[in-house]
């Protein structure tokens, strides 16, 4: 049999099956969401906020400098979701004081850089309190981070259209927890959000966007299987910001 095996017809079908196996995990991997013109927009410097682009990382600094600021947001972004999708969210939160970091990740998948949060904690050691927002996959990453590395830095917890993965409980953490979904997500699972909402902080605070989808978090275009938005992208993320602010006010 396996001389068999080693004659080159199999050889080489096996080779080619490599072949066409690699050609498609890149092809995978190299598939990703938006960002949408709109969404470029808000990487330009106003009088408001600048915009860094570090090689790991979007720095959205509202005034001058990062010094003054006590508190600091990282994001992670969905999964095949391109960071800039999320650059409106990033904007609206330096406006009102807030630096904001986008984090990148390897082909666009959390899941493959869930650690990099810690990349810009080390880089601004002057901000004291952060928190951590991610969406759909980076969401679950973003617990992930929470679990594994060093969270007393972190005084709280976003989770936009996410939910943790099983391994992953963080109901003991100290934090300040939301969890904001829109009524009208189909992408996320509805069974598995509500089984593991006990691995959050037992006072973590979920709240429904009636109207919102899952894609209405960014801005990136529409997600395959995702339900039909009932209000705009503008009033999803108006929503979204108020809800975050009123967690750390």
């Amino acid at each position: 049999m396996l001389r068999k095996l080693l004659q080159p017809k199999f050889i080489l079908a096996f080779l080619l099956f490599l072949l066409l196996l690699g050609g498609g995990l890149y092809y995978w991997l190299n598939i990703s969401y938006g960002p949408e013109e709109e969404a470029l927009l808000y990487l330009e410097p106003t009088s408001s906020y600048e915009v860094l682009e570090e090689e790991d990382y979007f720095a959205f600094l509202p005034g001058e400098s990062a010094a003054e600021f006590e508190r600091g947001f990282i994001v992670y972004p969905g999964g095949q979701i391109r960071v800039e999708s999320y650059s409106a969210l990033a904007a609206e939160l330096a406006k009102r004081g807030y630096l904001v970091f986008l984090v990148q990740m390897p082909y666009e998948l959390a899941i493959l850089g869930w650690s990099r949060a810690e990349n810009v904690v080390r880089e601004y050691p002057e901000i004291s309190n952060w928190y951590l927002i991610g969406h759909s996959l980076g969401g679950a990453m973003a617990v992930r981070f929470l679990k594994r590395e060093t969270p007393e830095n972190f005084t709280g917890l976003v989770l936009l259209g996410a939910y943790p993965a099983a391994a992953d409980d963080i109901s003991d953490l100290n934090l300040n927890a939301l969890s904001l979904y829109g009524s009208e997500d189909r992408v996320m699972d509805g069974e598995l959000f509500r089984e593991r909402q006990n691995l959050l902080p037992p006072d973590t605070q979920f709240r429904e966007i009636p109207g919102g989808n899952h894609a209405g978090f960014g801005q990136y275009g529409e997600q395959e299987g995702d339900g039909r938005p009932e209000i705009s992208f503008e009033e999803q993320l108006e929503k979204t910001v108020k809800s975050i602010l009123d967690l750390i006010d």
